[in-house]
């Protein structure tokens, strides 16, 4: 199941460098032959060799734009060095630029929960958002991480798509692999329909220092400051 999604993963990938970044290549490589072409020809006109120049610079920045966006999906590790909030706004970014219709609320909390916790979070909301877009057609998803009374983490994703069919509530939506990590780390997944509304809700909750147990024996280094 991992390896699949995995795999899933890379070909969506390949498919944002090919829509997003191929045509601007093309585009780039047409203008700048054509700024060849003004300059060797008889007539110089100055005009047109900057506009061109200009469509060059456009289509530059909108190709750094989508791969930073795919090196951020691609490294998470990264963003993780400046935090969990920061990493999550990241890839929420990545997202929301391939899908500006869709409208993200986001509210992660500042504070460390250790470095392989942290990646575990960002790994969870990473896959719960990418089963909303695969299956669910949303225009909203809502992200909170947050630590509780008893300093235990929460993740909670929810989306206001078409919801779950019932036989994906325990086999399908691509949510297998995280069931699965989560109990490992003496965690529980809720993966419901929404109550309120229509829409499914992805409710993670890890106990930090029984996670760390899970990994290594080691304790929440994130502490409870």
């Amino acid at each position: 199941q991992l390896a699949t999604e995995q795999e899933e993963e890379r070909a969506d990938l390949a498919r944002d460098l090919h829509d997003e970044v191929s045509p601007f290549l093309f585009a780039v490589d047409v203008d700048a032959t054509s700024i060849r072409q003004l300059a060797e020809g008889e007539t110089l006109e100055p005009a047109a060799v900057a506009t061109r120049a200009d469509a060059i610079r456009e289509a530059v920045a909108h190709m750094k734009k989508h791969v930073k966006s795919i090196l951020g999906r691609l490294r998470p590790a990264v963003h993780l060095e400046l935090g969990l909030a920061n990493a999550i706004e990241t890839l929420v970014a990545s997202w929301q630029l391939r899908n500006p219709d869709v409208s993200f609320d986001v509210d992660v909390t500042d504070r460390s929960c250790g470095q392989k916790l942290d990646a575990e979070i960002h790994g969870i909301v990473r896959e719960a958002i990418s089963n909303a877009f695969k299956h669910a057609n949303p225009t909203e998803i809502d992200v909170a991480v947050t630590r509780d009374a008893d300093d235990d983490v929460r993740v909670l994703v929810r989306d206001d798509g078409g919801g779950l069919k019932p036989d994906s509530l325990s086999s399908g939506f691509g949510l297998v692999a995280m069931r699965e990590r989560v109990t490992a780390l003496g965690g529980t997944v809720d993966i419901s329909n929404r109550d309120d509304k229509a829409g499914v809700s992805v409710d993670v909750r890890l106990p930090i220092r029984e996670s760390y147990a899970a990994f290594d024996g080691s304790e929440d280094p994130g502490g409870k400051s």
